[in-house]
């Protein structure tokens, strides 16, 4: 195993010793301390051919001109950057200094000319916290922020907001995330364009050009012989009547690029294209098959795959330049919403593009401003009528609840657990949860982690319910015969008006004497619907047998408890705390039939505390031994030997306090055995009536404890901090609700939501020059009372946002 003892080669770069590491053993340094370090901790176990785990520092150089000699650093510092040494019962490294470390055998690698894998994988969304966390928000290091000019490929989601905008049907979206779908997933670096996706764009320029020339077609045959050359740019290449103008040419191109680019084109890029046109036609002597191929050249120009982030400015003293004009106002509307703030459209992008006609723009102050406007009409408003939905969309790649709809619950076995799984109506209510708390916009983070309370089948819109209810009341209260004439005469008449019926006489005079028949129980049949609407309260749905097995994932008891008036309400405090309890959440990271306590560990270890967890090695098998008889605590305890727990120490007992919840996201006290001693993995068994029909009834488990044929163990899931070394939090917790409180209340924990909002806003890693943008987010926060908003104006006027700078070996012109 590679040792994090490989800090004493590190330390020769801190004192400017700048050689290979083959005859340190017997030479002594310029740092008395450096030495007293390299002779206790390092080469007494990785020297020579027997060094443990088969490292021999004396082969480590610090010269990386081989790649043989960079990937020995690599995995160097794939040990540190992990924590993974030294091993937790010797001394341990200092915080400060390990990151002092990982800093300078970071910087050696990425500029060696074989650290390209290196550089690529810190691009990744997964190694987003491999920068320090300390070092980003302590506030030692000055250097103004800025992020390197780029091109960003555009998301699946502005592909579709521009084919809303053009209102063409049976276009396929050409462009998918390379990124993991737990997490957030637009990575300026990270997607890219291959052959499929140039492919599908050209597909879809030509069906959006067959659809522009039936258009064109359309409007020629029905408009005025006067009219039919200039109403439509398209119109003399469908006419073929009289020969094409250079005028004609120039109209189609400019038209088609105002389409594609949503901006006037520059007189060479339509001087280029009408060129071009000119001469297919020139040559192939069909005007309409030449506009074709030149319309789909313009459909897979750079610009209409790209964004463009470059830096128009002048370069100021630390060889930064600032956005401006449309990159600026692009990058603010892509931020906020998924469409060009220049596409037109009913969203508020276009205050973006007003603001840049109008000169307001210019200045930080201006930008705050106007975000500020932006934000303010933002009500979040329930469903997915957000004006602004990459806000909404942030929170749902965050904490990922919306992939419980991918985690597949065998019907069989959601029978034998006596429940209604909904993981869709789930994901609504989480939805409708954090709309509320960004609602009132304040202490947004902890209350999104700690808030006992919960929407229930309901649409989140209480306004709504309440008029919906008081609708049901008023028709249950004019329920009569002359209402049951009116509604059977309405029935007739929209029979008689269908075709299926018109061309089928015997069937329409069949359906109508059974409407008619009907007509007597119309008004029974209605009184009792409404009843049970009323009778649910303002829920979305009426109370059927399912809705109330639905309710049981929040351990609601449907047969004795109603709907609220007015939600969220609370649940128990000891049951919930916020969204890593709501049972959405509890669903999207579990298994097929049981929790998965690891990626949950993994998800507050990585987004809760900014830690780092290795990878997984390639020879290890990293699946859990089956046995009926032991919970899934007790067979996880195989990863417990030492070459698993180096790094399971850090997640499992965060992971494993979730098991107060089954991975349906009930809450539950105590583990089942059956009579044979094996865990009780249902509730409810299958039993069949004299019919032959298969029903489902209750195990009565506490009945059978009692009766001495089962028995039970208490889950006990308490376990400790003090193992994971974050600062500001040591001590014990008993479950997950007192462990999510106790990590709720650091200033890691909001820290570390406000780098991944970072991240999600400006499509890629932190780095240490970001250091103050982060800082002034997080004081944002705080001094704002704890304000969304406030954050995402703070990240959108920062030094890291507003200012780009040239990649290191590029010239940039």
């Amino acid at each position: 195993m590679v040792s994090i003892r490989y800090f004493a080669v590190l330390m020769l770069l801190v004192v400017g010793v700048d050689q290979g590491f083959g005859q340190t053993r017997h030479q002594k340094t310029t740092s008395l301390k450096f030495d007293q370090f390299l002779e206790t901790h390092c080469l007494d176990c990785h020297s020579g051919k027997d060094g443990e785990g088969g490292i021999d520092l004396d082969q480590f150089s610090t010269d990386l001109n081989s790649l043989q000699k960079t990937e020995f650093a690599t995995r160097v510092l794939e040990q540190l950057e992990a924590e993974l040494m030294p091993p937790r019962d010797s001394s341990e490294l200092k915080r400060s200094e390990r990151a002092e470390v990982i800093r300078a055998l970071r910087s050696l690698v990425i500029k060696s000319p074989f650290g390209t894998a290196y550089r690529k994988r810190m691009q990744l969304p997964a190694f987003g916290n491999y920068i320090d966390h300390d070092l980003l928000f302590g506030g030692t290091i000055k250097q103004p922020g800025f992020t390197y000019s780029r091109i960003w490929r555009i998301s699946p989601y502005i592909f579709e907001s521009r084919r809303r905008a053009g209102k063409i049907k049976g276009l396929q979206n050409p462009y998918s995330f390379s990124t993991h779908p737990n997490g957030i997933r637009d990575y300026a670096t990270v997607n890219h364009v291959d052959s499929s996706v140039i492919a599908t764009i050209v597909m879809n320029a030509g069906n959006e050009f067959e659809y522009l020339v039936e258009q064109a077609k359309k409007e020629q045959k029905n408009s005025s012989p006067k009219k039919r050359r200039r109403k439509n740019p398209f119109a003399p290449f469908v006419n073929n009547s009289g020969a094409i103008t250079d005028a004609d040419m120039v109209s189609v191109v400019q038209s088609t690029l105002n389409r594609i680019l949503a901006r006037a084109p520059k007189a060479a890029e339509r001087d280029r294209y009408v060129a071009l046109l000119k001469q297919n036609i020139e040559t192939t002597k069909q005007p309409l098959q030449s506009l074709r191929s030149v319309f789909i050249s313009m459909y897979v120009s750079s610009e209409s795959i790209y964004r463009f982030e470059l830096g128009s400015g002048q370069t100021d003293q630390w060889g930064r330049q600032r956005l401006e004009g449309r990159e600026l106002a692009e990058a603010l509307s892509y931020a906020l919403f998924d469409n060009s703030p220049f596409q037109g459209g009913r969203t508020n992008a276009s205050m973006i593009a007003k603001a840049l006609d109008e000169g307001k723009l210019e200045t930080r102050e201006q930008i705050r401003q106007l975000l500020t406007r932006i934000l303010e009409q933002e009500k979040f408003p329930p469903g997915r009528g957000e004006s602004t939905p990459r806000l909404m969309r942030f929170f749902r790649e965050f904490f990922g609840y919306h992939r419980a709809a991918d985690v597949f619950k065998d019907n069989q076995r959601v029978n034998e657990h006596g429940i209604y799984h909904d993981p869709r109506q789930l994901i609504k209510d989480a939805d409708n949860l954090i709309k509320s708390i960004l609602r009132e916009d304040k202490n947004v983070f902890q209350r999104l982690l700690i808030t006992n309370e919960a929407y229930v089948f309901h649409d989140g819109d209480n306004t709504a319910a309440d008029r919906r209810h008081a609708a049901n009341i008023k028709a249950l209260s004019e329920l009569n015969d002359e209402w049951a004439r009116k509604t059977t005469e309405k029935r007739i008449n929209g029979i008689r008006k269908k075709p299926k019926y018109k061309a089928n006489p015997k069937l329409m005079e069949r359906t109508i004497a059974r409407i008619k028949a009907e007509e007597n129980t119309l008004v029974e049949k209605e009184r009792k619907r409404l009843e049970k609407l009323i009778k649910a309260g303002p829920a979305m749905k009426p109370v059927r047998s399912r809705n109330r097995r639905y309710a049981s994932a929040y351990n609601i008891n449907m047969r004795t408890w109603k709907w609220p008036k007015v939600q969220p309400f609370e649940l128990p405090r000891e049951q919930r705390a916020g969204i890593l309890t709501h049972p959405a959440w509890l669903a999207a990271y579990s298994t097929n039939d049981d929790n998965d306590p690891v990626h949950r560990g993994i998800w507050v270890y990585e987004k809760l505390l900014a830690g780092v967890v290795a990878n997984v090695p390639p020879d290890v098998d990293a699946r859990i031994p089956e046995d009926a008889k032991k919970t899934l605590h007790e067979r996880l305890q195989v990863v417990q030997q030492q070459s698993c727990w180096k790094c399971h120490y850090k997640i499992n007992p965060l992971g494993e306090s979730f098991e107060m919840f089954d991975d349906f996201g009930r809450f539950r006290t105590h583990y089942y055995f059956d009579e044979s001693a094996n865990l009780l993995t249902q509730t409810h068994r299958a039993v069949t009536d004299e019919d032959g029909k298969i029903g489902f009834r209750s195990l009565a488990r506490d009945q059978k404890v009692t009766e001495g044929v089962y028995s039970k163990r208490p889950i006990k899931v308490q376990s400790d901090f003090d193992a994971l070394g974050i600062p500001g939090l040591t001590g014990k917790f008993d479950n997950a609700v007192d462990m999510i409180h106790k990590i709720a209340k650091t200033d890691r924990a909001r820290q570390s939501i406000i780098r991944h909002l970072f991240r999600y806003l400006l499509g890629r890693n932190e780095m240490l020059s970001d250091s103050q943008s982060l800082i002034a987010a997080d004081r944002a926060y705080v001094d704002s009372g704890g304000s969304f908003k406030a954050v995402v104006i703070s990240i959108l006027t920062s030094d890291s946002f507003l200012y780009r700078r040239p990649k290191p070996g590029t010239n940039k012109k």
